[in-house]
């Protein structure tokens, strides 16, 4: 029962992740790219993975970072930048600028060199290419491990045709049935939750103190007085306002601080700070949902990553007191079996 379990949850995962990532691959609606310059820094990083939706040039708004056929002919380059202006006319035309430029590109992009837009940003994954092609590297890391793996299967697969190594494999495993179970100890889990959970706490709350809504007057100074550099983000609430709001996001190193300027007059803006914890991009987004969330995410995350990794310091086997995993799974079985029955 446990492992149908464990199966129905592996098959809805992968279903999940074939829907929404692999599928719209290799139906064309979204490809994979590799950042080579810098360009759009500190959003997206040299060796970063974008992932880019094809769009039409209706669909296209002011401040999106779309991507592009080369304007100069060679169709091996594509351009990931921002919009900065729009032209009309028999085909729509784009005004681009990559976020670490002073100036904004010297040629427009006409709609038919529109590939699609910028919708995420996977970090350092543009450099797993590059090191699938040195050959000890591939040896090392996939063929070894790959080999020891078939091998173990096929010595399985020997043992089991045999009666007697059968019939031993069998008692080896009732053996292993009744020693000491993996339980968990609340107390060490507790523990551990709660130290990563102050630690991030302490990190993340320096850089709290102006988050949330409020009115953009012609200036406003993010202030970093956290451990970390941290990333500010200004997110009005009228979207087309965007690119009137310089710097809009930046990076600031610790103890200094950003000036931001608005050139449209006041206006209704969430304001974001928090550690460089993230990449920048996922920051962006997140803070477009809500201002706190991204401080949410990253207490969420490193906090869920800090109990993983404690994880053989919480479930082990042991003669102590704990909660029985397998215990709790017999009784979940057989709950949902009266369940199914009813």
């Amino acid at each position: 029962m446990r492992k149908n379990v464990l199966l129905a949850v592996a098959l809805i995962l992968a279903l999940l992740v074939g829907t929404n990532f692999i599928l719209p691959i290799i139906t064309g609606s979204s490809q994979l790219l590799i950042v080579l310059s810098g360009s759009m820094h500190p959003g997206m990083r040299v060796g970063d993975m974008v992932v880019v939706n094809s769009a039409d040039a209706d669909g296209v708004e002011l401040g999106d970072v779309i991507c592009f056929l080369d304007p100069g002919g060679d169709p091996n380059i594509m351009i990931t930048h921002r919009v900065m202006s729009m032209e009309e006319g028999d085909e729509r035309v784009f005004q681009t600028k990559g976020d670490a430029n002073e100036e904004q590109d010297n040629y427009l992009v006409p709609a038919s060199k529109l590939v699609g837009k910028m919708v995420f940003v996977i970090p350092f994954a543009g450099y797993l290419p590059a090191a699938s092609k040195n050959s000890l590297l591939f040896l090392v890391t996939i063929i070894l491990p790959a080999s020891v793996l078939i091998l173990d299967e096929v010595k399985k697969i020997i043992q089991a045709s045999n009666p007697v190594s059968a019939r031993k494999m069998e008692r080896e495993k009732r053996k292993r049935t009744r020693q000491m179970p993996n339980v968990v100890h609340g107390r060490v889990l507790g523990g551990v939750a709660l130290i990563s959970l102050l630690l991030l706490m302490a990190l993340v709350l320096p850089n709290l103190g102006g988050n949330g809504h409020t009115t953009l007057e012609e200036e406003y100074v993010f202030k970093n007085y956290g451990y970390l550099s941290s990333v500010s983000v200004i997110t009005p609430d009228d979207t087309t306002q965007r690119l009137a709001i310089e710097p809009w996001y930046s990076v600031i190193p610790r103890t200094n601080e950003s000036v931001v300027m608005s050139s449209s007059g006041p206006m209704d803006v969430g304001v974001t700070s928090v550690p460089y914890v993230l990449p920048v991009l996922w920051i962006i987004l997140l803070a477009q949902i809500d201002p706190y969330l991204p401080a949410f995410f990253i207490i969420v995350l490193y906090s869920s990553l800090a109990i993983v990794l404690s994880i053989s310091l919480w479930f082990r086997k042991t003669k102590t007191k704990g909660i029985r995993i397998n215990l709790i799974i017999r009784r979940v079985s057989r709950s949902l079996r009266r369940f199914h029955l009813m």
